[in-house]
């Protein structure tokens, strides 16, 4: 049965995963491979540099006209890796991070923006938006989708309304239910800039594979002047001094864990499947068997028989006839709904056509055996008479 379910479970067709996992080297849905590899081969071999570590590689931090782009959902940047990415603005190079959750590096830039009252980054609850970059046309729509269903999703925005400063600069947002929201800042830092993006769904594969949504983000990239890349895809790797945010992607739910496991997801099938087999088992097991109780036989026509042997062999004929009239009116009741007890001229016609007899016969023949049940000296001749005049009724009945 187990092997049935797990060959059944193989030859299924390839399900996706659907949730935001945002993998660098994952082929999912919003997983952001393709974007990843699509920077790779736009620039040449000596221009396009990828770092795995903030903490060892320092290349990007003496480079001149680069371009530094972070593009991560869930490992977010500690404050070491903050201070780097700062530094390299502050030497005359372009800083890109996209992510849902920029805030740390924003306390830094814009310390002012962000204190227990006033909350830079908020999330727009809709099912479709549309980006646009400032001054230039409407740009492609994205949507979170799970299978072919589209959901409400929080898009992030920048609230500057208690936030003026002149070093930020508005360049790219998108709108949502009629309303526009920012969500693409540019930040002056030292020399160079600072490029805060928070739509994150733009990179994934799910969106970026679609021809409108590649020449956007290609023009979106293009107002980012640099000559060289460098593409952080961080190790999960902690050193010591850095906090314990930077870590591995964690998943909303347990199921969430479950399923993004092929191992466990196959366990947790298995499990599940037994226990079924067992409830199903134990539910049969349990059930008790139902008693057949048959009806009781009717002794009542070997009653008779004995008694009228008893009374034969006592000499009391009356009495044997009486007990062959029972049986006789029993058999009429039982085969054919007469009832002899109340007999006159019209029941006679009827019991005759039941009957397919005379009226004149069966009213000389219970007449004849009415006289006999009441003879006291009821002779053998007569009784053997009576009784071959009963068995030849039987003959006649149809």
């Amino acid at each position: 049965m187990i092997i049935l379910l797990v060959a059944l479970f193989n030859l299924q067709e390839k399900r996706y995963n659907w949730h935001p996992t945002f993998s660098q080297s994952g082929e999912e849905p919003y997983d952001l491979s393709l974007f990843k590899k699509t920077l790779a081969a736009s620039y040449a071999d000596e221009n396009y540099h990828e770092i795995k570590s903030l903490y060892d590689d320092t290349a990007f931090l003496s480079a001149q006209n680069g371009l530094v782009v972070y593009v991560n959902g869930y490992n977010h940047l500690d404050s070491t890796e903050v201070s780097k990415l700062l530094l390299s603005a502050e030497n005359g190079n372009s800083v890109f991070i996209s992510t849902p959750n920029p805030r740390y590096i924003l306390k830094h830039l814009i310390p002012e923006c962000i204190n227990s009252d006033q909350r830079l980054l908020i999330a727009k609850l809709a099912k479709t938006i549309v980006l646009s970059l400032k001054d230039k046309s409407e740009g492609p729509a994205l949507f979170y989708t799970v299978r072919d269903e589209v959901e409400r999703f929080k898009w992030y925005y920048f609230d500057l309304e208690h936030c003026q400063y002149d070093m930020i600069n508005v360049i790219g947002s998108f709108e949502a239910i009629g309303e526009s929201y920012p969500n693409f800042l540019k930040i002056t830092h030292g020399a160079g800039f600072i490029y805060v993006h928070s739509t994150l769904l733009q990179f994934t594969n799910l969106h970026f594979r679609n021809k409108n949504v590649f020449e956007f983000t290609t023009e979106m990239m293009s107002l980012i002047p640099h000559q060289k890349l460098y593409y952080v895809d961080p190790e999960y790797v902690v050193p010591a001094a850095s906090d314990s945010s930077n870590r591995p992607p964690l998943y909303d739910s347990i199921l969430g864990f479950i399923f993004n496991n092929p191992p466990i997801k196959w366990a947790w099938y298995i499990m599940l499947t037994l226990a079924l087999l067992y409830i199903l088992n134990s539910i049969r097991r349990s059930q008790r068997t139902i008693p057949i109780f048959q009806l009781p036989e009717n002794e009542i026509a070997n009653y008779l028989d004995v008694v009228s042997r008893l009374y034969q062999k006592e000499g009391k004929h009356k009495h044997i006839i009486g007990i062959q009239e029972k049986l006789l009116l029993q058999h009429l009741r039982n085969k054919y709904r007469l009832n002899f007890t109340k007999a006159d001229d019209q029941f006679y016609e009827a019991a005759a056509v039941r009957l397919q007899m005379t009226p004149t016969y069966l009213k000389h023949f219970f007449q004849s055996l009415d006289r006999a049940k009441n003879n006291s000296t009821l002779s053998d001749e007569e009784l053997r008479n009576t009784i071959r005049n009963l068995n030849e009724f039987y003959q006649k009945c149809p």
